[in-house]
């Protein structure tokens, strides 16, 4: 829902809502993707890193694969490591002294980490990039 109303310094004018339709709302995520796509992509090729596009849409680079236990959906799984934005801006860290716990068939985090997390064993290393209908969400 679209609401728009008046600046306090001018004059008001009508308040009125717009439903946008659904066809609507999906040209706006699938532009937003596309977009999304680009910016990723761009990262990838200035960092020089080698990212490979998942089935499930996010992009990730296997620096270890682990050699303990396989990572299942019925895993939980401790990670380590920074959580941050394309920008740089660091949304969470974690230590090995304090890692996060993240039980894969309850967990309510990021969705892209239920299908990402199983693509290491115990003790690998990834990179994983979540656009965001992956983690936090679109439209």
């Amino acid at each position: 829902m679209v609401l728009s109303c008046g600046n306090k310094n001018k004059p008001q004018g009508e308040m009125y809502a717009v439903s946008p339709s659904k066809e609507t709302i999906s040209d706006v995520n699938r532009y937003l993707s596309e977009k999304d796509k680009a910016v990723i992509e761009g990262f990838g090729r200035r960092n020089k890193l080698k990212l490979t596009l998942s089935e499930s849409g996010f992009y990730y680079h296997i620096f270890n694969r682990g050699y303990g236990k396989a990572i299942s959906q019925n895993s939980t799984a401790h990670i380590t490591g920074t959580l941050s934005l394309i920008d740089g801006t660091l949304c969470y860290s974690y230590t090995k002294e304090e890692p996060k716990a993240v039980a894969l068939a309850k967990s309510p985090e990021i969705t892209g980490l239920h299908v990402a997390l199983p693509m290491l064993n115990e003790g690998g290393q990834g990179l994983f990039i979540f656009p965001p209908n992956l983690a936090f969400g679109l439209l």
